[in-house]
């Protein structure tokens, strides 16, 4: 009796593993669906046109100039799992500006998430954002360059 009892249980706990297991496989891998920059003048209180994939824009001795980027992320709507975060990484030249690990929340009704990162002015060397999503089999990586440049 007791061996029965032993094999149901280890069937029993088999399948539930495997459900768990097959649930946690089915959502497909997040992506990086933008990474937006908009300028800000600390001068004037205003953000500028944003900086588009294509834009040559550079900036030249503008040292009262941040940039908000966001990040939007997509994938199935709603969905949740805990194991990814996206890792944003800014250099400015050679030196790190900021590198740091956020948290993906619950994916909205069209399958979004947004994430907000501010960069401090002054920046004096082309800026290199690296938005990566970690936690899931494959990694998904998006890189943006803005030119700046400082001197006489």
């Amino acid at each position: 009796m007791k061996k029965i009892t032993k094999v149901l249980l280890f069937v029993a706990l088999t399948f539930c593993l495997s459900a768990v297991y097959a649930n946690a496989q089915q959502t497909p891998a997040y992506k990086i669906s933008t990474v937006k920059i908009v300028p800000f003048e600390q001068t004037t209180g205003k953000f500028e046109d944003e900086i588009t994939a294509n834009d040559d824009r550079s900036f030249f001795n503008d040292l009262s100039k941040g940039l908000f980027v966001t990040v939007e992320i997509t994938g199935k709507p709603e969905s949740y799992e805990a194991k990814r975060q996206l890792e944003v990484t800014v250099m400015e030249g050679a030196k790190v500006k900021l590198k740091k690990i956020y948290m993906a929340g619950i994916l909205n009704e069209q399958g979004k998430f947004y994430f907000p990162v501010w960069l401090d002015a002054p920046m004096c060397s082309e800026v290199k954002i690296t938005a990566r999503i970690t936690g899931q089999k494959t990694a998904a990586t998006t890189i943006r360059k803005v030119a700046f440049e400082c001197g006489e």
